[in-house]
Protein backbone atom coordinates (compact mmCIF):
# COMPACT_ATOMS: atom_id res chain seq x y z
CA UNK A 1 0.00 0.00 0.00
CA UNK A 2 2.83 2.52 0.31
CA UNK A 3 3.89 4.15 -3.14
CA UNK A 4 7.66 3.76 -4.71
CA UNK A 5 9.85 5.73 -3.02
CA UNK A 6 9.23 9.27 -4.37
CA UNK A 7 12.66 10.01 -4.48
CA UNK A 8 13.96 8.17 -7.00
CA UNK A 9 10.82 8.06 -9.02
CA UNK A 10 10.28 10.80 -11.90
CA UNK A 11 6.97 12.25 -12.39
CA UNK A 12 6.31 10.76 -15.58
CA UNK A 13 6.94 7.44 -14.16
CA UNK A 14 4.69 8.16 -11.03
CA UNK A 15 1.63 9.35 -12.99
CA UNK A 16 1.82 6.18 -15.34
CA UNK A 17 1.72 4.15 -12.37
CA UNK A 18 -1.21 6.15 -10.90
CA UNK A 19 -2.99 5.51 -14.46
CA UNK A 20 -2.21 1.83 -14.11
CA UNK A 21 -3.17 1.61 -10.54
CA UNK A 22 -6.58 3.00 -12.41
CA UNK A 23 -8.24 -0.27 -12.80
CA UNK A 24 -7.18 -1.94 -10.05
CA UNK A 25 -8.92 1.23 -7.87
CA UNK A 26 -11.85 1.09 -10.24
CA UNK A 27 -12.40 -3.18 -9.13
CA UNK A 28 -12.04 -1.81 -5.46
CA UNK A 29 -14.48 1.24 -5.48
CA UNK A 30 -16.96 -1.14 -6.68
CA UNK A 31 -17.23 -2.38 -3.19
CA UNK A 32 -18.75 1.54 -2.51
CA UNK A 33 -21.67 1.34 -5.19
CA UNK A 34 -22.46 -2.20 -3.50
CA UNK A 35 -22.23 -0.66 -0.39
CA UNK A 36 -25.07 2.24 -1.13
CA UNK A 37 -26.85 -0.28 -3.12
CA UNK A 38 -27.86 -1.98 -0.19
CA UNK A 39 -28.65 0.73 1.71
CA UNK A 40 -30.29 3.41 0.19
CA UNK A 41 -30.71 5.64 2.92
CA UNK A 42 -27.04 5.69 3.67
CA UNK A 43 -25.24 8.69 2.24
CA UNK A 44 -21.76 8.25 3.78
CA UNK A 45 -19.31 5.72 4.48
CA UNK A 46 -16.25 5.21 6.91
CA UNK A 47 -13.94 2.65 5.87
CA UNK A 48 -10.38 1.28 5.96
CA UNK A 49 -8.79 2.64 2.48
CA UNK A 50 -8.43 -0.24 0.15
CA UNK A 51 -4.62 -0.94 -0.99
CA UNK A 52 -4.56 -0.32 -4.40
CA UNK A 53 -6.15 3.38 -3.69
CA UNK A 54 -3.54 4.02 -1.30
CA UNK A 55 -0.92 3.25 -3.42
CA UNK A 56 -2.71 5.67 -5.59
CA UNK A 57 -3.42 8.53 -3.29
CA UNK A 58 0.47 7.92 -1.76
CA UNK A 59 2.03 8.80 -5.78
CA UNK A 60 -0.36 11.57 -6.40
CA UNK A 61 0.81 13.18 -3.29
CA UNK A 62 4.55 12.51 -4.16
CA UNK A 63 5.41 10.38 -0.95
CA UNK A 64 4.75 7.87 1.61
CA UNK A 65 2.19 7.74 4.01
CA UNK A 66 3.69 7.20 7.60
CA UNK A 67 1.90 3.96 8.08
CA UNK A 68 3.91 3.22 11.21
CA UNK A 69 1.30 5.64 13.21
CA UNK A 70 -2.15 4.48 11.86
CA UNK A 71 -3.80 3.00 9.10
CA UNK A 72 -5.52 5.13 5.87
CA UNK A 73 -8.71 5.33 6.34
CA UNK A 74 -11.75 6.44 3.85
CA UNK A 75 -14.70 8.46 4.23
CA UNK A 76 -17.00 8.29 1.28
CA UNK A 77 -19.42 10.69 0.61
CA UNK A 78 -22.39 9.12 -2.31
CA UNK A 79 -23.43 12.83 -3.75
CA UNK A 80 -26.03 10.48 -6.23
CA UNK A 81 -26.58 6.95 -7.05
CA UNK A 82 -23.07 6.38 -8.79
CA UNK A 83 -21.41 9.90 -8.21
CA UNK A 84 -19.64 9.52 -4.94
CA UNK A 85 -16.30 11.25 -3.54
CA UNK A 86 -13.94 10.38 -0.78
CA UNK A 87 -11.91 11.90 1.64
CA UNK A 88 -8.51 10.35 3.13
CA UNK A 89 -7.28 10.21 6.52
CA UNK A 90 -4.43 8.59 8.75
CA UNK A 91 -5.92 7.66 12.16
CA UNK A 92 -5.32 4.58 14.88
CA UNK A 93 -5.92 1.35 13.18
CA UNK A 94 -8.20 0.69 16.04
CA UNK A 95 -10.55 3.50 14.39
CA UNK A 96 -14.27 2.13 14.49
CA UNK A 97 -15.48 1.93 10.69
CA UNK A 98 -19.09 0.54 11.43
CA UNK A 99 -20.54 4.02 12.18
CA UNK A 100 -23.77 6.05 11.74
CA UNK A 101 -23.98 7.97 8.29
CA UNK A 102 -23.99 10.98 10.76
CA UNK A 103 -20.57 9.82 12.33
CA UNK A 104 -19.27 8.68 8.64
CA UNK A 105 -20.12 12.32 7.27
CA UNK A 106 -18.35 14.37 10.28
CA UNK A 107 -15.34 11.86 9.18
CA UNK A 108 -15.98 13.54 5.20
CA UNK A 109 -16.43 17.04 6.08
CA UNK A 110 -13.32 17.38 8.71
CA UNK A 111 -10.93 15.38 5.97
CA UNK A 112 -12.35 16.50 2.42
CA UNK A 113 -10.64 19.13 0.38
CA UNK A 114 -13.08 19.76 -2.70
CA UNK A 115 -14.79 23.10 -1.97
CA UNK A 116 -16.10 22.97 -4.90
CA UNK A 117 -18.34 19.68 -4.21
CA UNK A 118 -21.34 20.85 -2.15
CA UNK A 119 -21.68 23.42 -5.02
CA UNK A 120 -21.76 20.45 -7.73
CA UNK A 121 -24.41 17.99 -5.02
CA UNK A 122 -26.30 21.05 -5.52
CA UNK A 123 -26.42 21.64 -9.11
CA UNK A 124 -26.98 17.67 -9.21
CA UNK A 125 -30.12 17.89 -7.32
CA UNK A 126 -31.12 20.80 -8.96
CA UNK A 127 -31.36 19.20 -12.25
CA UNK A 128 -32.55 15.71 -11.10
CA UNK A 129 -35.51 18.03 -9.68
CA UNK A 130 -35.86 19.86 -13.06
CA UNK A 131 -36.11 16.49 -14.55
CA UNK A 132 -38.88 15.23 -12.48
CA UNK A 133 -40.73 18.21 -13.52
Amino acid sequence: MVAPNPQNVSEEDAKARARALGDAVMRELDADRRYFERRPHRSYRLRRSFPAEGEQVSILIGGEWPMTVGALFTAVRQVAPGVRARAFFLAPRSLETDVSDAEAAEYFRQFNTATALDDFAAALAATRAERRL
